[in-house]
């Protein structure tokens, strides 16, 4: 049996992707890049951060390259400086001395 995380990292990239799709649209309709920015953060974003404590350190060099694809093409498509795949990853650790290491 496969224990690695290839399969949620698959479903996580191709509900990005489908979001990506929308996203391309709604640009070429001249929606403003702070509306753009605004929706990325609810759906491509949130796609791609569920649970992302628990898989992300699991995924292999490929598999982040692959997510990382994702944000660059969100990227490219806002015009807008978005958090790199590790960035976010690193942002949804606990912090030192949070309440929940306490």
């Amino acid at each position: 049996e496969d224990l690695s995380w290839t399969q949620h990292i698959d479903a996580i990239i191709k509900k990005a992707h489908q979001c990506l799709s929308f996203f391309r649209r709604l640009r070429s309709f001249g929606m403003s890049a702070n509306s753009l920015l605004n929706f990325h953060r609810r759906t491509i974003d949130n796609a791609l951060t569920g649970c992302i404590t628990t898989w992300f350190s699991n995924s292999n060099s490929q598999e982040q390259r692959r997510l990382e694809k994702v944000v660059k093409t969100a990227l490219s498509i806002t015009g807008t400086d978005l958090p790199t795949i590790e960035g976010i990853y690193q942002e949804s650790l606990p912090q030192k001395g949070s309440r929940h290491h306490q």
